[in-house]
């Protein structure tokens, strides 16, 4: 096998594994809205379905998190290294949050364990901000693939801000819903219509 054959054999396993994970991320990306939807967007319960769709949603999340890494599109140094690994440390944090919420009627009956993974959610999404940033930086995408990961690390300041300036929590869960899904299905969308950079 020459080395032009086997390039293009791994470019076309990345592509296959690029195409999978960005749908998947699309997949995932309404999960939270579907919460609000289901529930009401002021204050979402904790319960099985809940716990159900947000597992869903950090899967998809992950997905992405892996599809920009194999894309390198965050960059190839010790630093985009580093990112992706806490992305993925606090991502696996946020899940078992939700593993716990299913299993336990009174997850935070867990004390540590449950603090600790519940901060892991929006540490997870202000993370985004820096991943955006480092797309940014590294020029891999052009457009409107940039911008993504940015809406979905703004998901979170918007929500804050539209529920405290307006005093309406609904509004700024709305907000949060519609921003998740947007940035999260766009840059599920990027990863699955992106060229292959080579191998994580």
């Amino acid at each position: 096998m020459t080395a032009s054959t086997l390039t293009l054999n791994i470019e076309g396993k990345d592509a296959a594994y690029s195409r999978a994970l960005g749908t998947a991320a699309i997949i995932a990306s309404p999960m939270l809205l579907l919460s609000g939807l289901l529930y009401g967007f002021a204050e979402i319960p904790r319960n099985r379905i809940t716990a159900t769709l947000g597992f869903l949603f950090v899967l998809g999340w992950a997905a992405s998190a892996i599809g920009l890494r194999l894309l390198k599109v965050t960059g190839t140094g010790v630093a985009s290294k580093a990112l992706f690994l806490v992305q993925i440390v606090l991502l696996l944090l946020a899940a078992s949050q939700q593993v716990q919420e299913f299993v336990f009627e009174h997850p935070e009956g867990n004390g540590l364990i449950y603090i600790v993974a519940d901060i892991a959610w929006p540490l997870s999404m202000l993370l985004m901000l820096i991943v955006g940033i480092f797309i940014l930086k590294a020029g891999v995408w052009r457009g409107w693939r940039r911008v993504p990961a940015l809406i979905c690390g703004l998901s979170l300041p918007g929500l804050i801000i539209v529920g405290v300036t307006s005093g309406n929590r609904a509004a700024g869960g709305l907000l949060f819903g519609v921003a998740t899904t947007v940035g999260f299905m766009l840059l599920g969308y990027a990863v699955r219509t992106g060229r292959p950079a080579g191998r994580i």
